[in-house]
């Protein structure tokens, strides 16, 4: 008998901690996923804040935003853009002509297509244009710029590139008309770094006047997907409707305010002044006829009408100057201004996609004007792609091997170049059906 109650005590306790045991475990494991629903719940909001946050926690504007990834457009180093242009519409209600009708359908089907980069601090510009009508390629074009040469390749006069040197230039101007000037001291004048005075403008009171011209322009602002190349990019939609009486008031407003801001006349007599040490220190004066001192004297004498032009304003704006000069009131002047745009029956509209990291990433513009009056409808259609903003780019350049530098050309080279470009021109319009449909038109 004791034996047995032993057994059933040992038994009893084993079973007591298995169900603590138990126990335990439905503890534990509801703790971890407690914790684990925790951790998921935490990556997904820290997730949600680096993707939104900057937008959620971003208290400006539409208008500022707007204004903000325009101005970054504008500042970027490095630019890679991609436009496209087509006529919409194109008609001539006033003219009943069968052959005139013809003629404006064909113009309706062309396009043009135009790629653009550059890069500021390495004065680098390339660009590449297309232009189509049905779908067939009319003429395309190659032009590339940099600090060293200039160069242009068009396939439908000629297949190789034609290039100038900078330097060849001044040498061809030097040689022709003895112009002597060391173009590449002037570069320098190119870079704001080099004036003092642009920093004391003070460009955000412009940059408010900007903003309140936006605000009046700009629509509902949405978000779409736009498809840059083969990307799909998340982007605000800011839609615009542009108001040609606004605007104008919006230009004389800026001119008003640049017309008494004495920090841009600082930086106006700056540059001038730049440009004339520059041209007395090399004495490039020589190659204009003039002397040191009738340069001199001209600067003064132009800052003496600047003055006297600003003194003449005595607080009116350049619109009620104008009107004063005119004999006119400046409202009727200012209605009679708004009443010749309005007659011109031309609508602007746009849609600016900037996407969250404020980059503009494409402007759709369309354009129409229907003017009973002159009888014409014409549209357009236009497309920005920006490709890339402040990233690296790589040029095409010109190959100097297979170029030519047409200024280098013996008269006899030059013969046999012209030569071979009425050949290659009239090549292409004999194989091009476009230009033969052209011609029986004009038959």
């Amino acid at each position: 008998m004791e034996n047995d109650k032993n057994t059933n005590e040992v038994i009893e306790k084993e079973v007591n901690e298995l169900d603590s045991n138990v126990n335990n475990n439905d503890s534990n494991n509801k703790g971890k996923k407690i914790i684990g629903v925790i951790a998921i719940v935490a990556i997904l909001a820290l997730l949600s804040f680096l993707t939104f946050g900057k937008d959620l926690l971003d208290n400006r504007s539409d208008e500022d935003k707007l204004v903000d990834a325009y101005k970054k457009l504008y500042t970027a180093n490095t630019v890679d853009m991609t436009y496209k242009m087509k006529i919409s519409d194109y008609e001539l209600p006033a003219i009943d002509d069968p052959q005139v009708q013809l003629v404006t359908n064909m113009i309706k089907d062309v396009n043009f297509d135009l790629n653009v980069k550059y890069n500021k601090d390495e004065h680098i510009f390339q660009g590449e244009l297309d232009v189509n009508l049905q779908d067939t390629s009319l003429v395309n074009a190659y032009i590339y710029g940099d600090k060293e040469l200039i160069g242009i390749n068009i396939p439908f006069i000629h297949d190789k590139t034609f290039y100038v040197t900078w330097d060849s230039v001044i040498s061809k101007l030097n040689e022709e008309i003895g112009l002597e000037i060391n173009w590449k001291d002037y570069l320098e004048l190119l870079n704001p770094d080099t004036y003092s005075t642009i920093d004391k403008i003070n460009t955000e009171e412009y940059m408010n006047m900007y903003t309140d011209f936006m605000k009046e322009l700009l629509g509902t602002v949405t978000t779409e997907t736009v498809k840059i190349n083969d990307d799909s990019v998340s982007c605000s939609k800011y839609p615009m409707e542009l108001d040609y009486a606004k605007t104008f008031e919006f230009g004389m407003k800026v001119l008003d305010k640049m017309a008494t801001d004495e920090n841009v006349k600082a930086f106006v007599y700056e540059v001038i002044d730049k440009v004339v040490e520059k041209v007395i220190a090399n004495e490039d004066y020589v190659v204009m006829n003039l002397t040191k001192e009738e340069i001199e004297e001209s600067v003064n004498k132009f800052k003496d009408e600047y003055e006297e032009l600003l003194s003449d304003l005595d607080g009116k704006t350049i619109l009620e100057k104008i009107s004063e000069m005119d004999g006119m009131q400046h409202k009727n002047l200012s209605k009679e201004l708004f009443d010749q745009f309005d007659k011109m029956g031309i609508t602007v509209k746009s849609n600016i996609y900037v996407d969250n990291k404020t980059n503009i990433r494409k402007v759709n513009v369309t354009e129409e004007i229907d003017n009973s009056e002159v009888g014409i409808k014409f549209g357009i259609e236009a497309d920005m792609i920006v490709n890339s903003i402040n990233k690296s780019i790589e040029f095409d350049g010109v190959d100097k091997e297979k170029a030519i530098n047409v200024l280098e050309l013996s008269e006899e080279e030059m013969q046999q170049i012209m030569t071979e470009i009425q050949a290659n021109v009239l090549k292409q319009v004999m194989t091009n059906p476009i230009f033969s449909q052209m011609g029986g038109l004009m038959n």
